[in-house]
């Protein structure tokens, strides 16, 4: 790791580079031990088994209450004094917007780590695992103030099948030997610490399962059946789960919107109990993404009535909604007799199981983890580490007769033009299921920290978008081009870069690509114009200072693409729809270790 200057701790938030945001409000009140109905319940008792405890605080709960803390907005209980509770809160890569996290106050931020495609490219499970501690610590402290949950719905383990996919970010890549590293590395961080006593965090694994598809040619997510192979769902879709849930002991999973081979995942009972409960030994529950109890009827019409729709999930084992179809139609399953109120205790017993292993309540005095506050959020060795690990993912794939890294003595008194629309990129850089990070360094603003005192003069333009043909900016790109010494271009990649303007310059031209994967390369490796390519994925807050240090030589890139990158054709080759791996008649097959054809880059 190459230790660089940082904006210091206290910096405010000033430059270009920077990004403010307005904050929600959600209340998260802290539970009171000491006074108050609760203090006097068995719940309280340390002394007592946690299911005897669990299972005293329900018996106190009338049926009414038990609903409404069925689903993930768990409402008051004022005469037993239990406090609501949001038990949705994110943390992909950093504590991120979602229903349990504020950022406000003396807590205004949190550290913003590269994505998981950027972890997953690293081959750095030590590296994984420090990131998960560092963001479990943040987590408790948000916590601490009030301002998160404890039960965060991360990590995302599907496998990257197919490039089309938008959430391919969301993953470590396409391997499920590498996923299931990652996810054993990240569950250890973020749910064990210094205090062997309780979770410090309580993590979710999901989706599950085989769900990789959100919207393609009018079928959705909601709609989705996957027909997977008993083989494919052993070797491909299971692995990560598998470890997540047996290993790590995550303390809970997520069913996803799709269904498989016919049935809901929230409703499949095969999965649900016979996998994750009987073979896995599932420790903890499981809650449905957001809506898909609901799935079942309306979308996958796999059920008739609401009430029999109720009862399948919660048979099965979908113990705590996202959304409000319990809440509406749990008391309509019961006068219905479809369930029991001791299927639903049995869905709380779970819940209130793992509240009591985080800890939630006991005094807080006693406990480690409630001592971490804003202190313990945006130190120097989370700033640090977020650098680290976005320089450790990046990818060199071109660099033609060597010509990276740059000696910045030669560039005395000349021009860098840095031309694309990720040339000043910010929130962009943190890809998906980001929070408010307490900086965050562009591009230019990478290269400008870096060059500073070298008489290198540092020039920007836009040019263009993502995938738009728009050329009102590409007059002044071009000439920005013409007149400088050395040309990086950041963005995704289109047809606007390969433009007579482009061509007519003799500047070296360098491609710096943003992406989670899904582009072809192809033209870029094979052209004498481009001098070199680099991949840097959603590299977090420190991002652009990152990419400059690899460009000029201060740290040596060692990343691995942990996707295989398939030329364009593969689209119109191989439907998204096939959930099959192997090659056949119809499918070239997916990933490193199946696909025929032959890739642009390999994984």
């Amino acid at each position: 790791m190459v230790l660089v200057a940082l904006p210091s701790e206290n910096a405010a938030v000033a430059s270009s580079s920077m990004r403010k945001y307005v904050p929600f409000s959600v209340s998260l009140p802290i539970v009171l031990f000491k006074s108050g109905p609760l203090s006097s319940f068995p719940i309280c008792n340390q002394s007592l088994p946690s299911r005897e405890r669990a299972a005293d605080l329900i018996n106190r709960m009338t049926i009414l209450e038990k609903i409404s803390h069925m689903i993930t907005t768990a409402d008051t209980v004022p005469c037993l004094g239990l406090p609501k509770y949001e038990w949705w809160s994110e943390a992909l890569h950093g504590l991120a917007y979602s229903p349990g996290v504020i950022f406000d106050g003396d807590l205004p931020a949190a550290t913003s780590f590269p994505m998981p495609i950027n972890l997953g490219a690293t081959f750095n499970m030590k590296l994984v695992h420090d990131i998960a501690s560092i963001i479990s610590t943040e987590a408790r402290a948000f916590n601490n103030e009030g301002q998160a949950g404890l039960t965060f719905f991360t990590p995302k383990i599907n496998i990257f099948r197919d490039p089309r996919w938008g959430r391919g970010q969301e993953t470590p890549g396409e391997d499920s030997f590498l996923t299931s590293q990652y996810v054993y590395a990240l569950i250890q961080g973020l749910q064990r610490g210094d205090d062997e006593r309780y979770l410090k965090i309580a993590a979710n694994c999901k989706h599950f399962d085989a769900y990789d598809l959100e919207n393609w040619n009018g079928t959705n997510r909601h709609h989705f059946d996957a027909k997977v192979t008993d083989q494919d769902l052993v070797e491909t879709y299971l692995p990560s789960f598998k470890t997540c849930i047996q290993d790590a002991q995550v303390a809970s999973i997520m069913c996803s919107y799709n269904s498989i081979n016919g049935i809901p995942a929230c409703a499949h009972q095969f999965l649900l109990e016979t996998i994750a409960r009987e073979s896995f030994h599932l420790n903890g529950f499981v809650v449905s993404d957001c809506g898909a109890i609901g799935n079942s009827l309306y979308t996958h019409h796999y059920t008739s009535t609401v009430e029999d729709t109720v009862a399948v999930a919660l048979h099965v084992g979908t113990d705590l909604e996202c959304g409000v179809f319990y809440l509406f139609h749990l008391p309509d399953a019961l006068n219905s007799k479809k369930i029991t109120e001791s299927d639903i205790d049995r869905s709380l017993m779970r819940t209130f199981h793992v509240l009591i292993r985080l800890g939630w309540f006991d005094p807080p005095e006693q406990q480690i983890y409630r001592q971490l506050n804003k202190n313990n959020v945006d130190t120097l060795e989370a700033r640090q580490l977020s650098l680290g690990s976005a320089q450790e993912s990046i990818v060199l794939l071109k660099n033609t007769n060597q010509v990276l890294p740059i000696d910045m003595e030669l560039l005395k008194n000349k021009k860098i033009a840095l031309i694309g629309p990720m040339t000043d990129a910010t929130v962009t850089m943190q890809g998906l299921y980001h929070g408010r990070a307490p900086f965050l360094i562009d591009p230019v603003t990478g290269f400008k920290n870096l060059t500073a005192g070298k008489l290198i003069n540092i020039e920007y333009a836009r040019g263009c978008g993502i995938s738009s043909y728009n050329e009102k900016d590409f007059a002044a790109a071009i000439e920005l081009a013409r007149a400088s010494d050395i040309v990086f271009f950041f963005g995704g990649i289109d047809n606007t870069i390969e433009r007579e303007g482009v061509d007519l310059t003799h500047s070296p031209l360098h491609i710096v690509i943003m992406s989670g994967g899904g582009v072809d390369f192809s033209y870029i490796r094979d052209s004498t114009q481009c001098a070199s390519l680099i991949w840097i994925g959603y590299p977090g807050q420190s991002g652009g200072l990152a990419i400059a240090t690899v460009i000029f030589g201060q740290y040596n890139p060692a990343g691995r693409l942990p996707v295989t990158i398939y030329p364009a054709s593969y689209v119109n080759e191989v439907s998204i729809f096939d959930m099959q791996m192997r090659p056949s008649s119809t499918n070239l097959g997916r990933t490193y270790k199946f696909y025929i054809g032959q890739a642009v880059y390999e994984f």
